[in-house]
């Protein structure tokens, strides 16, 4: 859980560099460009933080927790 605080956090801080590199008189694309993916892979690693955690947590629920898990997330409801 807490790796998943800290990449939200690294999120938050690499949007707010790119904000600060569109906001200069002169923008450096190429540094956009490299801001951007890293944004990306960001994004990617928290995901699958996430799915990581959801399966290690599924793991400890009863076949009858699981199928209500299911039907919620089939069903398009958040799940918390």
């Amino acid at each position: 859980m807490k790796e998943l605080i800290r990449k939200k956090a690294d999120e938050q801080i690499a949007e707010v560099e790119l904000r600060e590199l569109l906001e200069k008189d002169t923008v450096d694309l190429k540094a956009v460009e490299t801001k951007l993916k890293q944004i990306a892979t960001i994004k990617i690693e928290t995901q699958l933080i996430f799915y990581q955690i959801h399966r290690k947590d599924e793991t400890k629920l009863t076949p009858k927790q699981r199928e209500i898990v299911k039907k919620y997330a089939t069903n398009g409801l958040p799940l918390d």
